[in-house]
């Protein structure tokens, strides 16, 4: 079930997901949308859940820091015109909101490799549920994983940073990844 309603601003609490470097927002950002906001209204509304009385985020974090700048930076009663924003109320799961935030934050230039690494380490790690099976190949040695390696492959690859590393660099990447969580999970297993 899909809704539009109008909430307060401080109703909204971050996606559980999304990486604590981009919680903050940086004023000269609030402000460019701030300022695209109030000369062009708000083009996309954000999309949000409804979780135990609160709304998460699932995207459009910077538009509402748009609506919190202008707020916080206008006099009252002027600044009541921004105190509520128009959002979309969806049913998304954790899968969905993680999906959410990989999106916006891929598309982002100003993430830097080590903040990519945590996110796509954070979404690997809570969200693919997959059992660990590695299948050698007999032919040509290379290890394949029992959940989809390729969709994993496909995420990482649209992020620029990803874009001088050659296929096989890629699945070295991730093969070390998955090693360290096997290693992990075996720790875990054994205790």
């Amino acid at each position: 079930m899909e809704e539009i309603i109008n909430i307060p601003i401080n109703d909204i609490q971050p996606n559980p997901y999304q990486p604590e470097s981009r919680l903050k927002v940086a004023p000269e950002v609030a402000k460019k949308f701030a300022d695209s906001i109030q000369e062009h209204g708000l083009i996309q509304m954000p999309v949000v859940r409804k979780v135990n009385g609160h709304y998460e985020m699932g995207d459009g974090w910077l538009r509402l820091a748009g609506f919190r700048y202008l707020f916080e930076s206008m006099p009252y009663p002027e600044n009541e015109k921004w105190s509520r924003i128009l959002v979309q109320v969806r049913e998304l799961d954790d899968r969905q909101m993680a999906d959410m935030v990989m999106e916006a934050n891929t598309i982002r230039q100003d993430l830097n490799p080590i903040e990519l690494a945590k996110l796509y380490k954070k979404y690997l790690e809570d969200l693919m549920n997959f059992e660990m099976f590695i299948a050698e190949c007999p032919f040509c040695g290379s290890r394949r994983y029992s959940w989809s390696e390729e969709d994993a492959l496909e995420k990482l690859s649209k992020h620029r940073c990803w874009f001088t590393l050659s296929h096989d660099e890629l699945w070295e990447v991730l093969d070390n990844f998955m090693r360290e969580l096997a290693a992990q999970r075996q720790e875990v297993v054994v205790k």
